[in-house]
């Protein structure tokens, strides 16, 4: 079984920031391409279980869970069960694809899983109806309906099937990060990308292991290497101790100690004989 729908995409269409190039289901035979395919991919298994190679990684891919594909990356996907793989697909187009994509901390090609995959799939299922229709308006209503579907893969998109000791290990990797530069100036986007994960995603996760976003806990880590500095160079200013844990301001510093510790700098000192 093979059914494709192809609405026809109207300059007008083609100007929006999300439309539908294609959509259809399968019995998926095996795939393999090449860097050639321009637009994304969602890819949504209905029966059986497949497997997604993408990137030197592979991934299992059973129902409730769909593949997102990049453009022009590698890949190949494969059933893996004896009976059919039967998948639904939606092919997207438009400049805001991907930024809808990585807000849903999708930020590579791969499988995701979703908590409510039969609403993604009614999206899927409308839109073929709506081509089959052969309206000329066709393509616009299944842009609605492309927008729709990243929104609600965004809903139900799931990652809780890590333990939180799991992801306390893998939140290892930006802590060891922070405590390498934290003397210089680190961004959000930055620890994110040690993970290659979503800003959400990442705050998401170090509120949920840690207690706290992760500029917290960088300003956690900042103010213990400066009261280290304190104890081995007593003649640092504050000034200077501070620009070298990573505080562009004095008086920033000042407050994030204070904040954390309860007195300033300056008390800390005088407390420790260290003035």
């Amino acid at each position: 079984m093979r059914l494709a729908y192809y609405p026809m995409l109207s300059p007008k269409v083609l100007d929006l920031p999300v439309y539908m190039c294609f959509t259809g289901a399968i019995h998926q035979d095996p795939v393999s391409r090449d860097d050639s395919f321009p637009y994304f991919q969602w890819i949504q298994c209905v029966s059986g279980k497949g497997k997604l190679i993408v990137g030197g990684t592979q991934f299992d891919v059973g129902i409730g869970q769909g593949m997102l594909l990049y453009p022009n990356e590698p890949h190949e996907y494969y059933a893996t069960s004896e009976e059919p793989w039967e998948t639904h697909w939606m092919v997207l187009g438009g400049f805001a694809v991907e930024n809808m994509a990585r807000l849903a901390g999708m930020t590579r090609s791969g499988s995701y899983t979703l908590s409510n995959s039969d609403v993604t799939l009614s999206h899927i299922r409308t839109a073929c109806a709506i081509v089959r229709t052969g309206q000329h308006w066709a393509g616009l209503e299944c842009a609605k309906i492309a927008y729709s579907l990243l929104m609600d893969i965004n809903r139900f998109i799931t990652f809780n099937t890590e333990s939180t000791e799991q992801q306390s290990i893998r939140l290892q990797r930006v802590v060891e990060y922070m405590e390498q530069h934290y003397a210089e100036v680190i961004t959000l986007e930055q620890l994110a990308a040690v993970l290659d994960i979503s800003l959400q995603h990442l705050c998401h996760l170090f509120k949920k292991v840690h207690g706290k976003r992760p500029i917290e806990y960088l300003n956690h880590v900042r103010i213990n290497k400066s009261k280290t500095l304190m104890f081995e160079h007593k003649s640092l200013s504050i000034q200077e101790v501070a620009r070298r844990v990573g505080f562009e301001s004095p008086g920033y510093y000042g407050s994030v100690f204070k904040s954390l510790e309860g007195i300033t700098p300056s008390v800390f000192q005088q407390l420790n004989g260290l003035r």
